[in-house]
C-alpha cells in the first residue's frame, strides 16, 4: 500500500504510485549508462542524472512526459549545520547509479556535504514508485531549509500540430500539504493523463519557478523567506535530523501512474489515500450562498477548522455515499477563508475559498467602477472617453501619458486590443438587463470622441470603411511615420488587420442596439436603427479585412472573445427586415463553424500555438452545428496560406455534435478540475506557465461548459459542477467590500471598490507576462478582466438539480422544499436565466430584459411540469418582455391569468412576447413533457 510509514517513525514518504500492488524487476538495459523499468502501462528510462523519461507503452503517440532539457530526480537541498549559513547542496554532484533487479538507485555520497541524498525507482504493477531519502553524516545534527524536487515537463517547441497537442502537456497542481498531488494533461485532452501522488507523511507545501524551472516544496523555510514580499497560505517549514533528534534519515515518496479518464484519477486519489474533492456552487462564494463539499477518502477525518471561526459556519452532513463525506459551510468573512483538514497521523490538507459579496452587488460595482474610475474626459486630448486600465495598487487610472512603463508597442495595454476594448461592451451588456443613465452616457460619450472615428475608420472612410486599427493605439497606427518607430514590418498596410480586436466592438453596438430599443429616452448619440447598422457593418468588416490585409490573421480559423455574438445580430437583422445582411452574415459564420466541425483536427489556436481563448468559440460553432441545419457545399472559400479550397459535401448535426465533445475534452486540458482551491477550482491554465491562472477566460470558456450541462450532457452533473465554479471563480479577482472590511481584499480602501485583477498570481511573488512584479493575489490592474465580465450575462443562471451525490441543490440561489414543489430564490448576479436540470426533464427560462424579482422565490413542481415566478420591471414602463422557454414539451403561459401565446419556436426554444404594464407581473408555467429527457439530441 502507498501509505506505509509515519512521521512518529522519522519518516516522510514521498513517493509516485498507482492503484495495482506488486512488484516487478528491471525490465533492461537501454543506452549505455540506462536502465529501463517497464511494465503494460509505465515505461521510466533511468540513468545517473535522473528520470529522463516516461510514458505509456499503450499511448498511440508515445507522449513522454519529461522534459528532454531536464530530467526528474534533481533535488534543491538546502541545510546548514549548526548556526552557520544556509548551503545549497550543487546540483552537478554525481550520482552512482545500481540496481539490484528490481529496483534502479542513484546514490550521491560526496565526502564534503553533511548530508547524503539515495533516490530510488521502483515498478509497482503499473506505477512507478520514487522514494527519497536524505541522510546526515556520522549523525552530525543538520537542518533542512528547503527540500524541492524539479519537474520540468514537456512543453511543444514544434510546428507540427501533432507534436502541439499531443505531446506536450500542461502542468495542473494541488499543493496542499499531505493531501497533494499533481497531474498532466496534452492540449487535445486525450488521455492518458499523468499523476503525480504524494505519500502517507509527506507533504508538499510550496512551489517556485525561477531558476532551475518549476519545482514542489517538501521543506521551503528558505525559498520562501528569500522572496521579497507577498504571502503564502500555508506554514514553510524546515526539519532537523541527526545530533539529538534520535533520527538521521528522512524518507520521502511520491507514485507515478498513467490514468485514462477523469474518474480514474479521481479513483486514484481515493485508492492511494488521497482527498477526491468536489465543491458545489465553487470555491468563489458569494456572503448570501452557501457552499457544499464532499471529501471522498479512506482516511479518518479529526476535524476542519475554519481560518475565522466566529465567521464562518460548517456542518457535517453525513456520509452521503461510501466514503463519500458532505459538509456543508457559508463565510461572512471577505476575502480568502481557508478550511484546514486534520486526519490520519498529524497529517493535513486545505480547502482555499473566497468570499465575496452578493454577486448582483459585484456586476452593478464593477459597471459603475468602470463609468466613474476608468474613463478618461479631456477635450484636449487624442483619447479623450478612453476606457483605460485601472492601477488598484497606486489608485491610478492609467493612459497614454501615464504609462506606467507601458510605451511603444506595449501602450495597446492601456487604449487598444483586448485590454483597451473590453470594459465599454461590459457596461453596454449590463445595461440591458439594469439600465442607469449615467452609465449609458458614458459609453455614448465613449462611441462619439474615441471610438468614430478615431479607433475606428467611418462609413465615409474609402478604403476599408469601419475599420478598427490596433497596436499601440488608433494615433500611432494612423501615422506612418509613429509606426515606423516601433515596427519595421508591414508598414505598407493599414494596420486594421487584427481580427480579435472587431468583435469586441461587434458586442458593444449589439448591446447598444439593444439598450436603444429597448429604452429609446436613454440613448442620444444614435438610435436602434443606427446601432443595429453599426454591428452588421463592423461584423462584415470582420470577415474582409483582417484576411485581406494580412492573412497571417485567419479570421476563419482562430476562436476570437465575443464573436458568438454574431448569432443575435444575425436574429435580429432578420427580424428587422435586413435579409440580405442577415444572409450574408450567416453564410461567413458558418464558412467558421464548417472550418471548425470538418477541416482542422485542432482548431484551438490563437495567436499562440495553444491557448485558452477558442473554447468560448468552439463551443459556440458545435452548438450552432447542432442545432442549425447547414448545406454541403464545395469550393466554398479559399485557404492563402495553404493554397487550398475547402469542400464539405457532406454535413450533419451529428457531426458537430460529435466535435462538441472533442473541444470540450480539449477544453478540460486546460482547466482546473481536480483542484480545489478558489484560484484553481474551474480557472483557466496557460500550458506553459507555473504561476499564472484564473484569468477572464476562466468564465468565458466556463460558459460552454455550464450551457453544455445544461443542455446536451447525458450525465450533466459534473458539467454543471465545474461550469458554475468557472462562472463564480473570476468574481474573485475583484476588489469590492463592505465599510467594515475596507471596501476590498486585495487592496482595501474606497477608491479601489470596485476595481478588478486582469489574473491572478499563484506563487508567492512572480513576474507576470506584463512585465511587472506582483504578489500572490489578483494582478493590480485590470486589463483584459472585463473581456470575462461580458461573458457574465451570457452564463449567469441559477440553476436548479438532483445531484446525485450533494441531492437537490441550486446554483446561484437558494432552495428549499415545501411538499412536491421546490421554491429556488435565485442570486446568480443578474436573475435573468433560470434552468431545471433533472435525470428526466429539463428546462431553461430566459428573460431578455426584465428578471425574476429580488428577493422573490421561484416556484418549482418536482416534476417540471408546473412553474411560477414573479417578473420584475426594470425600467417602470409599458412594454413588451421577451421570454425564451427551452424544454421538450408542450407548453402554457399565463400572465396576471391571461394567456400569452407562443410567437415562434426552433429547436424546442419558444419565445412569448409578454405584456409588462405594472411594477410587476406573476407568471404561470405549465409544461407537457414529450420525453423523459430536455437535452437535445442531434437529428432528433
Amino acid at each position: 500500500m502507498l501509505r506505509g510509514r509515519t512521521l512518529s517513525q522519522g519518516l516522510l514518504i514521498l513517493s509516485l504510485l498507482f492503484l495495482t500492488g506488486g512488484t516487478a524487476a528491471v525490465s533492461g538495459q537501454g543506452a549505455a549508462g540506462e536502465q529501463v523499468l517497464q511494465g503494460e502501462r509505465m515505461r521510466a528510462l533511468v540513468t545517473p542524472e535522473g528520470l529522463v523519461s516516461v510514458t505509456d507503452p499503450q499511448d498511440r503517440y508515445g507522449a513522454d512526459i519529461v522534459s528532454s532539457r531536464a530530467p526528474w530526480g534533481r533535488i534543491k537541498l538546502v541545510y546548514r549545520t549548526g548556526d552557520g549559513p544556509w548551503v545549497e547542496r550543487p546540483q552537478n554532484r554525481p550520482n552512482v547509479m545500481t540496481t539490484n533487479g528490481v529496483a534502479v538507485m542513484l546514490k550521491s555520497d560526496y565526502a564534503a556535504d553533511p548530508v547524503t541524498l539515495t533516490q530510488t525507482f521502483s515498478l509497482a504493477g503499473d506505477a512507478l514508485d520514487y522514494d527519497m531519502e536524505i541522510g546526515t553524516r556520522n549523525g552530525v545534527e543538520v537542518e533542512i531549509g528547503d527540500l524541492a524536487l524539479y519537474l520540468s515537463w514537456s512543453i511543444a517547441r514544434s510546428e507540427n500540430p501533432d507534436t502541439i497537442f499531443e505531446k506536450s502537456f500542461t502542468k495542473h497542481h494541488f499543493i496542499s500539504g499531505n493531501g497533494s498531488f499533481l497531474y498532466f494533461t496534452r492540449p487535445s485532452g486525450e488521455p492518458p493523463y499523468l499523476m503525480i501522488l504524494a505519500g502517507e507523511g509527506t507533504g508538499l507545501e510550496y512551489f517556485d519557478g525561477g531558476r532551475g524551472g518549476y519545482k514542489v516544496y517538501m521543506h521551503s523555510a528558505v525559498a520562501a523567506a528569500s522572496v521579497e514580499s507577498g504571502t503564502w497560505r500555508q506554514p514553510n517549514t524546515s526539519v532537523i535530523i541527526g545530533g539529538s533528534t534520535g533520527r538521521n534519515t528522512l524518507k520521502y515518496r511520491f507514485r507515478i501512474a498513467w490514468a485514462d479518464s477523469w474518474d480514474m484519477m479521481r479513483q486514484m486519489l481515493y485508492d492511494n489515500g488521497l482527498f477526491d474533492i468536489r465543491v458545489v456552487p465553487g470555491m468563489t462564494l458569494p456572503t448570501d450562498l452557501k457552499a457544499q463539499f464532499s471529501l471522498h477518502t479512506r482516511n479518518v477525518i479529526d476535524s476542519i477548522v475554519p481560518e475565522y471561526p466566529d465567521q464562518t459556519e460548517l456542518s457535517y452532513l453525513g456520509e452521503k455515499a461510501p466514503g463519500h463525506h458532505i459538509y456543508e459551510v457559508s463565510f461572512r468573512k471577505l476575502g480568502e477563508n481557508m478550511l484546514t483538514v486534520n486526519y490520519g497521523k498529524g497529517e493535513k490538507t486545505y480547502l482555499e475559498f473566497f468570499a465575496t459579496e452578493p454577486l448582483e452587488t459585484l456586476v452593478k460595482k464593477r459597471s459603475s467602477f468602470i463609468v466613474n474610475s476608468t474613463q478618461h474626459r479631456d477635450t484636449t486630448k487624442w483619447y479623450n472617453g478612453l476606457f483605460s486600465a485601472y492601477d488598484m495598487k497606486n489608485g491610478v487610472l492609467r493612459g497614454p501619458d501615464d504609462t506606467d512603463g507601458f510605451d511603444g508597442w506595449w501602450g495597446y495595454v492601456l487604449a487598444c486590443d483586448d485590454p483597451g476594448l473590453c470594459k465599454a461592451p461590459y457596461v453596454a451588456a449590463k445595461n440591458v438587463y439594469f439600465p442607469e443613465q449615467k452609465e449609458i452616457d458614458a459609453v455614448e460619450y465613449y462611441l462619439k470622441y474615441f471610438v468614430w472615428n478615431g479607433l475606428q475608420r467611418t462609413d465615409r472612410d474609402d478604403p476599408y470603411p469601419y475599420g478598427i486599427y490596433g497596436v499601440p493605439n488608433w494615433k500611432v497606427a494612423r501615422d506612418p511615420a509613429e509606426r515606423a518607430k516601433i515596427s519595421t514590418t508591414n508598414l505598407d498596410k493599414m494596420k486594421i488587420w487584427r481580427s480579435y480586436d472587431y468583435p469586441h466592438i461587434i458586442m458593444l453596438y449589439y448591446h447598444m442596439y439593444q439598450v436603444a430599443e429597448m429604452y429609446p429616452d436613454k440613448v442620444h448619440y444614435l438610435d436602434a436603427a443606427g446601432y443595429l447598422e453599426r454591428a452588421w457593418q463592423t461584423a462584415r468588416a470582420y470577415f474582409i479585412y483582417p484576411y485581406e490585409i494580412l492573412p497571417w490573421y485567419e479570421t476563419y480559423k482562430w476562436g476570437c472573445y465575443n464573436e458568438l455574438v454574431i448569432e443575435n445580430l444575425i436574429a435580429d437583422l432578420e427580424r428587422e427586415g435586413r435579409k440580405e445582411e442577415a444572409a450574408w452574415l450567416r453564410a461567413e459564420y458558418e464558412k467558421k463553424v464548417k472550418y471548425f466541425v470538418y477541416d482542422d483536427k485542432y482548431p484551438f489556436r490563437s495567436e499562440y500555438a495553444i491557448d485558452r481563448t477558442a473554447f468560448e468559440s468552439s463551443y459556440a460553432f458545435a452548438k450552432y452545428g447542432t442545432l442549425n441545419e447547414m448545406q454541403p457545399d464545395s469550393n466554398l472559400w479559399f485557404d492563402k496560406n495553404r493554397n487550398v479550397w475547402y469542400s464539405h459535401p457532406s454535413v450533419s448535426k451529428a457531426d458537430a455534435r460529435e466535435f462538441m465533445d472533442r473541444q470540450n475534452q480539449a477544453g478540460l486540458a486546460v482547466r482546473g478540475w481536480l483542484e480545489a482551491k478558489y484560484f484553481l477550482l474551474g480557472s483557466d491554465f496557460t500550458y506553459s506557465s507555473d504561476n499564472h491562472c484564473l484569468s477572464y477566460m476562466a468564465r468565458m470558456g466556463g460558459w460552454s461548459i455550464l450551457d453544455y450541462g445544461i443542455r446536451f450532457a447525458e450525465k450533466p452533473y459534473d458539467w454543471l459542477q465545474l461550469g458554475y465554479a468557472s462562472y463564480l471563480a473570476p468574481y474573485a479577482l475583484m476588489n469590492t467590500g463592505t465599510p467594515e472590511s475596507d471596501y476590498g481584499y486585495w487592496f482595501p480602501g474606497k477608491k479601489n471598490d470596485g476595481a478588478m485583477g486582469w489574473a491572478f498570481m499563484e506563487s508567492k511573488r512572480g513576474r507576470a507576462w506584463i512585465r511587472k512584479d506582483i504578489d500572490r493575489g489578483a494582478w493590480f490592474y485590470d486589463g483584459e478582466a472585463d473581456l470575462g465580465n461580458g461573458a457574465v450575462f451570457r452564463t449567469a443562471c441559477t440553476v436548479l438539480t438532483d445531484d446525485p451525490l450533494f441531492g437537490w441543490f441550486a446554483y446561484g440561489g437558494t432552495v428549499k422544499k415545501e411538499g412536491k414543489s421546490f421554491l429556488v430564490e435565485p442570486r446568480d448576479g443578474v436573475r435573468a436565466r433560470f434552468s431545471a436540470v433533472t435525470a428526466g426533464p429539463r428546462l431553461t427560462i430566459e428573460m431578455e430584459r426584465d428578471g425574476f424579482a429580488a428577493g422573490k422565490e421561484i416556484t418549482v413542481s418536482k416534476s417540471l411540469r408546473r412553474v411560477s415566478l414573479i417578473l420584475e420591471n426594470r425600467s417602470g414602463d409599458a412594454h413588451q418582455s421577451a421570454l425564451r422557454l427551452t424544454a421538450d414539451a408542450r407548453v402554457k403561459i399565463r400572465v396576471d391569468g391571461k394567456r400569452v401565446r407562443m410567437s415562434e419556436e426552433n429547436n424546442d426554444t419558444k419565445l412569448y412576447l409578454l405584456p409588462v404594464t405594472s411594477d410587476s407581473h406573476e407568471v404561470k408555467v405549465r409544461l407537457k413533457h414529450r420525453r423523459n429527457t430536455g437535452r437535445f439530441q442531434a437529428g432528433a
